[in-house]
């Protein structure tokens, strides 16, 4: 019996050392050294969770170069991979203006749908963006492209043309925009103000002229609905007509549904999720000032807006009665909420984003799968190609922030200078690290 007795104590001996030991190997950075220990060995190894970490005799780190060697590697590797990925989507993106143009100036595609081309290649454009002055030169060349819009429209100089008028204010109204933009990133505070002034007056009038097309049936609800958004989108700075606008789409999703009531063409189940989603993203962009649980709830509601029109439209995809345009445009929403989240410094749960890119990788393989391209079919596949590499470059631009910040901690803080020796501030180059397309 003793001698059992002496055995299940070693044991329990055993089984304590080790729970100690292990427990410390999680914290022993944290834990000062005992004397015998900083006298016997200033410097001791101990396995933690990320790896073999070195410390001194009061558990602080010490630093390797061999560490500050392989820092530095995964730095330069993560930011080859960032220009190379940059470069690429630069070609994509540019590939992508001129095949949009080039189907709607031939009338194979409507101007909403350009439009929204030429918005992603901008914003793509601004992602590759190295510094203020590459900013303005996208800025630019976005009104240029717009410009060649209002041009091909009057070319076409059709007033009694279905909806002709109102696609030209709508194109005039968005180049307008884009100059005031430009003003005011070039802080020309005059010319940027006449230019909004302009934009506001042709945003009322394309409201205007949809609203007398609706009476004849030459606007649907969504043509509506997004003349109100643009009035109000060039408006921002007048929070007054957020509650009309609010209003409004709440008709508008009252409206497509009782189209749907009655089996009408015009209130499908895509156009009530269509309209439903855009009632979601409005009160979720106007909710960023409210605490988070409440905007975690306005990002949910407007999500699950968003996946069931995506839901949908691959289902009229099978069934032939949607583009492949319009799957991708409706996958973009997700990420337009994403954007959304960004400005009130949150982002979607891990969840949603990996489902997104789930969805963007089977509309990619399904778009590689298309072998007819004739009419307007190749500017889609860029535009489903554009979003991919834009997912991607934003990827391996995280990649890179990721790898500099261990670079940064790894390395010592940069010792002050005297008062004496330091250079006169007027001498220091004004450097910006701001990334201006990110």
């Amino acid at each position: 019996m003793a001698s059992g007795s002496r055995w299940s104590v070693a044991a329990a001996v055993i089984l304590l050392v080790g729970y100690s030991l292990s427990g410390n190997t999680l914290h022993a950075q944290d834990a000062p050294a005992s004397k015998a220990g900083a006298a016997g060995s200033p410097k001791r190894t101990i396995e933690v969770y990320r790896g073999t970490v070195r410390t001194d005799a009061r558990g602080n780190r010490l630093v390797t170069p061999a560490e500050i060697r392989r820092a530095t590697d995964r730095v330069r590797l993560a930011r080859k991979r960032a220009e190379q990925q940059l470069q690429a989507l630069v070609e994509q993106t540019s590939g992508l203006a001129e095949q949009s143009f080039d189907s709607f100036s031939r009338g194979l595609m409507p101007l909403t749908d350009h439009l929204e081309q030429l918005k992603l290649s901008q914003r793509a454009e601004l992602l590759a963006a190295r510094d203020e002055k590459q900013v303005a030169e996208i800025q630019m060349r976005h009104i240029e492209r717009l410009d060649a819009v209002v041009g091909a429209l009057r070319a076409f100089d059709q007033p009694n043309a279905q909806g002709w008028e109102a696609d030209l204010l709508l194109a005039q109204t968005l180049a307008a925009e884009a100059r005031s933009k430009l003003a005011a990133h070039q802080k020309r505070d005059a010319a940027a103000e006449a230019a909004r002034q302009q934009a506001v007056a042709l945003a009322d009038a394309h409201l205007q002229r949809r609203q007398a097309d609706s009476t004849i049936g030459w606007a649907t609800v969504p043509m509506l609905v997004n003349a109100r958004l643009v009035v109000q989108q060039v408006r921002q700075d007048e929070p007054y007509t957020q509650l009309p606008a609010d209003e409004f789409l709440e008709d508008a999703v009252t409206l497509t549904r009782s189209w749907q009531e009655r089996d009408a063409g015009i209130g499908r189940a895509d156009r009530l999720a269509l309209a439903q989603y855009q009632q979601a993203r409005f009160a979720l962009r106007h909710g960023l000032e409210l605490d988070t649980n409440q905007i975690g709830r306005l990002y949910m509601s407007a999500e699950t807006a968003a996946l069931q029109l995506y839901n949908q439209q691959r289902e009229f995809l099978r069934t032939g009665t949607a583009s492949l345009y319009d799957v991708a445009r409706a996958w973009s929403f997700r990420e337009e909420l994403g954007s959304i989240l960004s400005l009130a410094d949150l982002s979607p749960p891990l969840a949603s984003e990996e489902q997104m890119l789930r969805d963007l990788g089977a509309l990619q393989a399904f778009a590689r799968d298309v072998e007819d391209r004739q009419g307007r079919i190749g500017a889609d596949l860029s535009y489903i190609n554009v979003l991919g590499s834009r997912q991607q470059t934003l990827k391996v631009l995280n990649d890179l922030d990721s790898a500099e910040a261990e670079l940064k901690k790894l390395q010592p803080p940069p010792k002050e200078m005297p008062a004496e020796d330091a250079a006169p501030a007027s001498d220091a180059p004004a450097t910006s690290t701001r990334k201006p397309g990110r």
